[in-house]
This record gives structure tokens, sequence and C-alpha cells, in this order.
């Protein structure tokens, strides 16, 4: 999953659903770096930046057995969420 962060939206908020029964490692890599954080099995989360780097952003996620199930949303915002 990607997504284009334009120049003057400086934050976005993605939220992750995960309908496997497993805990699930999302990886989100952008011009800038990259960070992980971590949904439980049958869960959500959400994570907010506020400070992100424009450019293309790009989401991976891993679970141990491979089996991959859920919904990912991500809002980009000219203000700070």
């Amino acid at each position: 999953v990607s997504w284009k962060q334009d120049k003057g939206y400086p934050s976005y908020r993605i939220w992750v659903e995960n309908t496997t029964d497993q805990q699930m490692r999302v990886t989100i890599a952008e011009p800038s770096g990259q960070g992980d954080f971590y949904v439980s099995a049958g869960g959500n989360r959400t994570y907010t930046m506020n400070n992100a780097t424009d450019g293309i952003h790009k989401v991976s996620f891993f679970t141990i057995t491979g089996e991959l199930s859920g919904t990912v949303r991500v809002r980009v915002s000219e203000t700070l969420l």
C-alpha cells in the first residue's frame, strides 16, 4: 500500500484493522526513514504523524505465518491531527 504525501500536508493518520488471529507488524517507510507499530490479533490501531516528509510513503504488513487480512485507511491533512 502506498500514498503520496504532498508538500504542504505535514500530517497523516493511518488506521489498520487486523482480522487475523496473529499479531501484525505494520511498517511505514517514508523518504526520511521508517517506523513500525503493531496491531493485536483481531484488533485495530491508529498511528498519527504530524511531522511527515513529502513524497511517497509505503506501508507493508507482516505476520509470522504470512496471513494478511484486514483494512487500512490513510488520511492526510494540512493541519495537525
